[in-house]
């Protein structure tokens, strides 16, 4: 059973200490999504950080966007599940993606120092939107079902230690 997220949700988050890692993806990758988030749970979450990871079913008909959406302007990290998906619905405004990326492009471009981006490339480099382009971080190929679990492991322990690096360099643990 999931929890609907709502504003009270939203206010519980922004009243702890805790930081918070926000994922925003393309809902087609909420497969490879759900993967990170629940990593990133069993590792940073461990230690106190919010993994901020929401689809749809976490919304009642008639919530707005708004106060989930809010969340991106208070996480310390933002990490950005890179796909074709993604970087069509950034170009065209399309669905939830369209606004979490302006948001995120708004927020790095004002307040780039307040936050750490991180894109998380599933296809490739070629499928990062605009503010992306050029920025590093960890290139995963699903596609790949022999070493799929290995390479999964592999690239989610060096996120994670450098995650932990961010937080501990920034005293935010």
């Amino acid at each position: 059973m999931t929890t609907q997220f709502t504003p009270k949700i939203k206010n519980t988050i922004l009243e702890t200490k805790a930081p918070r890692i926000f994922l925003s993806y393309a809902s087609e990758d909420k497969e490879i999504s759900l993967g990170i988030a629940k990593y990133l749970k069993e590792t940073i979450g461990n230690r106190g950080v919010i993994i901020l990871h929401f689809d749809r079913e976490y919304k009642k008909i008639g919530t707005p966007f708004n106060p989930f959406m809010d969340l991106i302007n208070h996480s310390e990290i933002v990490i950005v599940i890179c796909s074709s998906n993604y970087k069509r619905k950034c170009s065209y405004m399309e669905t939830g993606v369209g606004w979490e990326y302006n948001l995120i492009e708004k927020r790095y471009q004002y307040r780039s120092n307040e936050f750490l981006l991180v894109p998380f490339f599933i296809e490739g480099y070629q499928d990062a939107p605009f503010l992306l382009v050029g920025v590093q971080g960890p290139k995963f190929n699903n596609n790949d079902p022999i070493n799929y679990e290995n390479s999964f492991q592999k690239i989610m322990n060096e996120l994670v230690n450098d995650l932990l690096d961010y937080l501990y360099n920034n005293n935010l643990l």
